[in-house]
């Protein structure tokens, strides 16, 4: 429980701070994924993501099982969450 905390705090620190950085630059773009799918929902572009999904970020990259994120706004990511820092 504590470990999942943890890597909680340290996802939403990094979605922020990617946040952040998306309005001057690319901070968190996905590089690949198995199936992707894009969908008009609420007034703006939604996408769903399946299947060996990474995405890089200005210090390293971010691996999961599936996410849904919208660009500049929020991630949601799901399974297996890594985190690879290069500093």
């Amino acid at each position: 429980m504590r470990r999942n905390r943890a890597i909680v705090t340290a996802i939403l620190f990094l979605l922020a701070a990617a946040g952040a950085a998306a309005q001057n630059r690319q901070g968190f773009v996905l590089e690949r994924s198995n199936q992707l799918e894009v969908v008009w929902e609420n007034e703006r572009y939604v996408t769903y993501v399946d299947g060996e999904v990474k995405f890089r970020t200005e210090t390293g990259a971010v691996y999961c099982d599936s996410a849904t994120f919208v660009r500049g706004e929020y991630a949601k990511l799901r399974g297996r969450v890594l985190i690879e820092h290069r500093g």
